[in-house]
């Protein structure tokens, strides 16, 4: 069986855990609402650089791919960062994180953080 691209699946296996966390660790559950607040815009801004990302690499006529691309992207939200949609995924992963004002579920996106790193380097 093949397995999807790790990064969709290292986003849905995160928001999985962080909810996990939430609900098996209330102790845990000590972040304000501020922070929970908080933590949705920065998960929104995940979303925002996520299509952001995507309408660069729709103009440059290349397909949204975790394996090979057919084409380097240097304009739009690619001069910033070289990878708009793993950066995405990182902030969505803090900002539900936060959300779920789980201290515990603040290792989530680091342990994604450091899988990306993986990915990127293999």
């Amino acid at each position: 069986m093949k397995l999807p691209p790790i990064p969709p699946l290292l986003l849905l296996l995160g928001l999985a855990a962080i909810y996990i966390l939430h609900r098996a660790l209330p102790g845990l559950n000590i972040f304000t609402t501020s922070l929970a607040i908080a933590g949705l815009g920065i998960a929104s801004l995940g979303l925002l650089l996520a299509l952001a990302g995507a309408v660069a690499l729709r103009k440059n006529r290349t397909t949204i791919s975790f394996t090979q691309s057919t084409a380097l992207v240097t304009d739009g939200i690619f001069s910033i960062t070289r990878n708009p949609m793993y950066l995405a995924i990182i902030l969505a992963l803090l900002g539900f994180a936060f959300s779920s004002r789980n201290a515990a579920a603040l290792g989530v996106p680091l342990l994604a953080w450091l899988v990306l790193l993986w990915f990127i380097r293999k």
